[in-house]
């Protein structure tokens, strides 16, 4: 006979069994946190040093400061829309020192930010675990590192990105397209993202996202000392691809070949398949529907990704606008958890590759084809796993998760029949006393 109640037996497992439960996760949480911080503190100091801190900023500041003193600010390098000089205006009343450290603050603050709003709009809390391994992994990405390191306006357009994601993902259409016109005031880089919202017939918010930058560089036109000169002499070889000096560095499909001194059509034919090839995945995708946030965050990532292979011009740094598609693998139904896409990642986000032994004109070609190899198979690696996950009895057939209350939870077909089925003919169950 035991000398122990069994209310007090009952008790004491309880208590073994709980800590049993949520130690490792909560002990890995309290591990990772102060590591991810100490290392992310680290690498966001770093960037300061050396000649080239600040290299992208140089050319902005410069026309932010000639704008501003009524000088013509379309000089070489400064390719941005006259949008961007009323959105960015601020920065150019600062000393050059003082407006390198306000945009790297707001770039390494935009960094964190956009990694833990992608993990909520996933329905994953940012105070986990997961959100430590976010933020680490993302200060060790090349490009994420290069783009602090130069100041590049990219580290602004991130932040607004994620933003725009957590906003649709709760349905916030408007205000999301608000987030996405800034953006694309201050560089258009996401202009591929307004797919986005057309395919979800969220016409206002595209109209928005439109009508943002359009409306600000009709302002900012008139104030713009020769502001017509972004239309007849910076976009014309923005659209060509022929930044004189900047070749070696261009990682589009376009830039590769003229490098390889491939012939024309071989390049249209290849940047072709690559825009097909988009086409099909992003419908596909969307179409087999599962989490709402998980299907905005994969497809906005494979429009970005597909753009940096199709458009005139990119640089490999480019890539740091893909941080929340790589975010979206601590989803259990991400597409980012097949291993073959992150020796992808892997050629993607390393520097160093090539032997020292090389020239230097080697070393830059190399690195070249290696983003763009690593972006073309990262993209067919997506569009296959897109295909091979399709349900085969149409798209109502798969539903992986849904969101609930804000967390991600497994709606299985054959669990919700199977649930349905017990509910139609199982009897409630009464209770044999009043303390059942």
């Amino acid at each position: 006979m035991s000398l122990v109640p069994p209310n007090s037996r009952k008790n004491s497992v309880a208590s073994l069994s709980k800590p049993y439960g949520e130690w490792p996760q909560r002990s890995l949480g309290q591990a990772l946190w102060p590591i991810a911080i100490a290392l992310f503190l680290l690498k966001a100091a770093q960037v300061t040093r050396g000649g080239l801190f600040g290299l992208d900023l140089g050319p902005v500041w410069l026309a932010l400061r000639a704008f501003l003193q009524h000088h013509p600010p379309y000089v070489p390098d400064f390719v941005y829309p006259p949008s961007c000089l009323l959105v960015l205006a601020p920065l150019g009343a600062l000393s050059f020192r003082a407006a390198k450290f306000v945009v790297l603050s707001v770039g390494e603050a935009g960094l964190a930010i956009s990694c833990f709003l992608t993990l909520e709009a996933l329905g994953i809390r940012w105070r986990s675990s997961k959100g430590a391994a976010a933020l680490l992994g993302a200060i060790f990405l090349f490009p994420v590192l290069t783009s602090l390191n130069y100041l590049n306006v990219n580290i602004l357009i991130l932040p607004l990105f994620a933003i725009f994601m957590y906003l649709a993902a709760r349905g916030r259409w408007s205000w999301a397209g608000i987030l996405l016109g800034l953006s694309l005031a201050v560089k258009p880089i996401l202009l591929p993202v307004l797919v986005l919202p057309l395919l979800a017939r969220q016409w206002r918010a595209a109209g928005l996202a439109l009508l943002i930058p359009v409306g600000l560089s009709a302002l900012a036109l008139p104030l713009t000392a020769e502001g017509l000169d972004y239309f007849w002499r910076v976009l014309p070889y923005l659209l060509a691809g022929e930044r004189s000096g900047l070749q070696q560095f261009n990682t589009t499909i376009l830039g590769l070949g003229r490098m390889l001194h491939a012939p024309g059509l071989v390049t249209v034919v290849l940047r072709l398949c690559v825009l097909g090839l988009m086409v099909l995945a992003v419908w596909r995708r969307w179409q087999a529907g599962g989490s709402e946030a998980l299907r905005i965050v994969e497809v906005s990532g494979i429009l970005v990704l597909s753009s940096f292979l199709v458009s005139s011009w990119g640089l490999f740094y480019y890539e740091i606008l893909l941080v929340p598609l790589l975010v979206s693998v601590f989803h259990p139904d991400s597409l980012l958890r097949h291993w073959l896409l992150w020796l992808g990642v892997f050629a993607l986000s390393t520097d160093g590759l090539t032997h020292h032994s090389l020239s230097w004109e080697t070393k830059l070609l190399l690195d070249q084809a290696r983003t763009t190899a690593a972006l073309l198979f990262i993209l067919v690696v997506i569009s296959i796993l897109v295909f091979k996950r399709a349900p085969k009895g149409g798209i109502h057939s798969w539903q992986p998760n849904r969101l609930v209350s804000g967390r991600a939870t497994s709606t299985s077909p054959n669990a919700t029949a199977q649930a349905l089925d017990s509910h139609s003919t199982t009897p409630p169950r009464q209770p044999n006393s009043l303390h059942d």
